[in-house]
């Protein structure tokens, strides 16, 4: 087998397996040498992987999806001034508050001279 799992779920994983030596197992669980000097295994690196043959099947299902709907018809006449119209009423209200904080400063500065003039 390649590494890869066969089409029926098997798969060759016995570079994955612990090893079977009784003392390996024994030193792990307490620490200490279990007979002979033990040497730590070296790490050999991860198991190679080969890409699966055609043959095997293997790979994403590609489909096409869903066909896109048609967007309904959009009125770009009236679209236009739906937008002229709501342009309109901001720069209204914009100017109306513009008055409105004018003459409160204006009414302001007017009081602030009158009151300092009578002491």
């Amino acid at each position: 087998m390649n590494g890869w799992a066969a089409p029926d779920g098997s798969a060759d994983d016995t570079a994955w397996r612990r090893p079977t030596d009784s003392t390996t197992a024994v030193e792990s669980r307490s620490g200490k040498p279990g007979g002979a000097t033990a040497i730590p295994p070296q790490y050999q690196g991860p198991p190679r992987m080969h890409r699966p043959s055609v043959a095997v099947g293997w790979g994403p299902v590609i489909t096409s999806g869903p066909t896109p709907r048609a967007l309904p018809y959009q009125d770009h006449e009236a679209l236009d001034r739906e937008d002229a119209q709501a342009r309109a009423v901001t720069v209204g209200v914009g100017v109306l508050t513009l008055v409105v904080l004018f003459l409160l400063l204006l009414m302001m500065v007017i009081r602030a001279g009158t009151t300092t003039g009578v002491a």
